[in-house]
C-alpha cells in the first residue's frame, strides 16, 4: 500500500528529526510546573482532559513505590516509546515513535503530589477522529466517474473512484427520501458514513447528513436518555448527571486556574483561602439544616445500594433470610473396592520375612504357606 509506506516514511522523519508540535489548548487546562494535586488520581485525570482537548490520547508510564506509596508518575503520549524490530515485514502501521510530551508527578511531604516535569511539544500531528479522515478523503481522494439514473425507482447510481484505495465503489442515492447506500458497507459495518457517500452528498449539494446517518452512539449524548422502571416510573435523568459532570469539570479547571495565578502572591493566597473556607462553612450549614429536616438537598449522595433499590424498584432489607447452605460431603460414601492389581501391589512393597514352613525370605508366614499347605494334603 503506497499511502500506508508513505506514512511510515514521514512517522520515521518525524521520530529522527526535531519536529515539536504544540497542540491548542485553553490556558486553565494546560498543566505547568509546580500544579499540585491532593491525589495522584486526580493530576492523572487532570492530564488526560488536557490530553483529550489537544487531540492526543494518553497512556500511563513508570511510577516508583516506596513502603507502598507511589513517590513518583509519570503520564505519557501513546506514542511515546519505540516498536522493537522484528525480520519479518511488519504490515501494520508504527503507532509508537518516540514522542516526548510527558508529565511527571511526585509525592511532596504534606502528602500531595506535584507537577515537577512537563514537556509539551509532540514529534507527530494531532490524531484526527475516524469522521475527519474520512470528510478528508471525500473532499481530497475522491471523485465522480460515471452517473447511472433509474427514472423508474428515483434513484441514482453514481461511480465513485478512490484514489488512494486505487478501486471504484457505488453509491445508490435515493434524492427524495435522501437514503444512501454504498458498496464498501462502511456504514453497516461500523456505523459511520463512508468517504464515498459523502463525496456524493457534497457534490448533490447536501448542506447537512440527513438525520438517519448520525447514529445516536457516537454522539456525546449517547447515554443522556432517562430510565424508567418496569411500571413506567422515571428512575434517573442521565442528561442532568452529563450536564452535572460537565459543571464539576469546568470547576475544576477555574480552581486550577486561580491557583495557579494566585500562587505568587501571598495576600491573594490567602485571600482565596479565605472565601473557599467561608463558601464551604455556609454550604456545611446548609447541607447540616436540610439533613436534620430529613428532605434529600445538597450534599446528599446516593450510594451504591440505594441506587440499585431504585433501579429494582425495592430497599436493602437489615435481616438475610436466605443463608448459604452447609458444607457437604458430595465425594461419595465409604472407600470402593480395590482390584486384585492394587492389591498385588500393595503386597510387593511389604518387607520380606522368613517363613517357618519353608523357610524362605517371602512376602507369606507359615498360616498361609503353600508348601504347608501341600503336606496337608
Amino acid at each position: 500500500n503506497v499511502v500506508k509506506e508513505v506514512v511510515d516514511e514521514q512517522e520515521a522523519e518525524g521520530s529522527s528529526s526535531n519536529m515539536n508540535h504544540s497542540f491548542d489548548c485553553p490556558i486553565h487546562l494546560k498543566p505547568s510546573i509546580g500544579m499540585v494535586f491532593d491525589k495522584l488520581e486526580l493530576g492523572i485525570r487532570f492530564y488526560e482532559a488536557y490530553a483529550k482537548e489537544c487531540g492526543f490520547v494518553s497512556t500511563l508510564g513508570s511510577q516508583k513505590v516506596s513502603k507502598d506509596v507511589v513517590t513518583h508518575k509519570a503520564c505519557l503520549c501513546n506514542k511515546a516509546g519505540e516498536c522493537e524490530a522484528k525480520g519479518t515485514k511488519q504490515r501494520r502501521q508504527r503507532t509508537r515513535i518516540s514522542c516526548p510530551a510527558r508529565v511527571n508527578f511526585k509525592r511532596i511531604p504534606s502528602g500531595q503530589y506535584q507537577i515537577y516535569a512537563f514537556v509539551e511539544g509532540h514529534n507527530h500531528m494531532p490524531q484526527t477522529p475516524l469522521t475527519m479522515e474520512e470528510l478528508k478523503a471525500a473532499c481530497f481522494s475522491c471523485g465522480v466517474e460515471d452517473i447511472q439514473k433509474d427514472p423508474e425507482h428515483a434513484i441514482q447510481y453514481i461511480s465513485i473512484i478512490d484514489r488512494e484505495r486505487d478501486k471504484v465503489y457505488v453509491v445508490g442515492l435515493k434524492t427524495d427520501e435522501s437514503k444512501i447506500v454504498c458498496t464498501c458497507k462502511k456504514f453497516e459495518r461500523h456505523g459511520i458514513l463512508c468517504r464515498h457517500a459523502l463525496c456524493v452528498l457534497r457534490e448533490r449539494g447536501f448542506k447537512k447528513v440527513p438525520s438517519e446517518y448520525l447514529i445516536n452512539r457516537w454522539s456525546k449524548l449517547a447515554t443522556c436518555k432517562p430510565i424508567f422502571s418496569s411500571d413506567g416510573q422515571l428512575l434517573t435523568d442521565c442528561r442532568s448527571v452529563e450536564v452535572q459532570k460537565n459543571k464539576v469539570s469546568e470547576l475544576w479547571s477555574e480552581l486550577f486556574t486561580c491557583v495557579s495565578v494566585v500562587e505568587q502572591s501571598p495576600v491573594y493566597c490567602d485571600e482565596l483561602l479565605g472565601m473557599l473556607r467561608g463558601f464551604k462553612e455556609r454550604v456545611l450549614a446548609v447541607t447540616s439544616v436540610i439533613a436534620d429536616s430529613g428532605n434529600s438537598g445538597i450534599g446528599k449522595k446516593m450510594d451504591k445500594n440505594g441506587e440499585i433499590g431504585m433501579l429494582l424498584g425495592t430497599s436493602l432489607t437489615s435481616e438475610i433470610k436466605v443463608l448459604p447452605p452447609r458444607q457437604c460431603k458430595n465425594k461419595g460414601s465409604g472407600k470402593r473396592l480395590i482390584s486384585q492389581r492394587e492389591k498385588a501391589g500393595e503386597v510387593s512393597k511389604r518387607p520380606l520375612r522368613r517363613c517357618k514352613a519353608c523357610g524362605e525370605m517371602v512376602n507369606h508366614d507359615s498360616r498361609n504357606c503353600d508348601k504347608k499347605t501341600t503336606d496337608d494334603e
